[in-house]
């Protein structure tokens, strides 16, 4: 599953206590391993906020974003997942024929930062 190689991937490289910020659908990781920012959905917080928590990664899945990317309904959502699709992205898994699950996909806030 997406998930469970995305997880295996965060606990390989991101750093200990590093902050994340999860949406469903993205791996469930300990609280002991990160200091979590858990979400139904990313958007629900704007990227200021992201940056005045010191969140470092934001972790998004297909799940939840394919449902208001360029969605006429749904404008501030969509456009909150352009400004973070255009962030560095560190890591994604898609889906294939023999590894179900939505794409998830993790972007370096800090990175974004620097720019």
């Amino acid at each position: 599953d997406t998930r469970s190689i995305a997880y295996d991937w965060m606990l390989e490289h991101l750093p200990r206590n590093a902050i994340v910020a999860r949406e469903q659908y993205t791996p469930q990781v300990r609280p002991d391993r990160f200091r979590l920012r858990n979400h139904d959905g990313l958007y629900q917080r704007d990227m200021a906020w992201y940056r005045q928590q010191g969140v470092r990664y934001l972790v998004a899945s297909e799940e939840i974003d394919r449902r208001y990317v360029d969605n006429p309904a749904t404008p501030s959502r969509s456009a909150f997942y352009h400004e973070l699709f255009s962030m560095p992205e560190v890591f994604r898994v898609e889906a294939g024929e023999q590894r179900p699950g939505p794409t998830i996909r993790i972007f370096d806030l800090s990175a974004a930062s620097r720019d």
